[in-house]
């Protein structure tokens, strides 16, 4: 173990006491492979440890707090992988991405919300699908700026019947 003023020694391990700060405490360093380093810090109000790469940048941050502990990756790329489930449980979750999401399964998509969905899209939306189908227990309200275009072969509103037959041998087929 190796003494200095403000500074303790030992191996990897450095302990580095700030005496400008009031009630400081003291920061340890541990040096890892690769040139990363381990930093633990202690105030009043949280523990803090920061993984940093050989430039310094930090990598990993864990916040210990009376609230629970708070976790920061900064990264060029995150990556989880799990060969079963990844959960997540929380009162709120929110995703920012500058550029891109997307979403892919090659299984099914289930998605239930209990209170209300917004979407707003300032380009265009696309949705295509072998069926669509839409229920509501209450009103579709349907408004455009512009024309609203329905194509189909047969167009039917408020009618519970088989659609008109598209030609005579239909027609006959059907009465038999």
């Amino acid at each position: 173990m190796k003494y200095e003023k403000n500074v303790i020694t030992s191996g990897q391990q450095v302990v580095i006491f700030d005496h400008n700060k009031k009630n400081s405490s003291p920061v340890r360093h541990l040096q890892l492979s690769y040139g990363h380093q381990l930093k633990v810090e202690n105030d009043a109000e949280k523990d803090i440890l920061k993984l940093s790469n050989h430039q310094g940048d930090i990598l990993l941050s864990i916040l210990l707090t009376e609230g629970g502990p708070i976790l920061r990756f900064q990264s060029a790329h995150l990556e989880f992988a799990s060969t079963k489930a990844v959960s997540f449980s929380c009162e709120r979750f929110q995703v920012n991405a500058q550029h891109e999401i997307a979403l892919t399964t090659e299984g099914d998509l289930h998605e239930h919300i209990g209170g209300d969905v917004t979407r707003i899209v300032e380009g265009s939306e696309h949705l295509a699908a072998r069926d669509v189908q839409i229920d509501s227990h209450g009103n579709i309200n349907l408004e455009a700026n512009d024309d609203v275009d329905i194509k189909a072969e047969r167009i039917r509103l408020n009618c519970d019947e088989e659609p008109l037959p598209l030609d005579w041998n239909e027609f006959i087929s059907r009465t038999k």
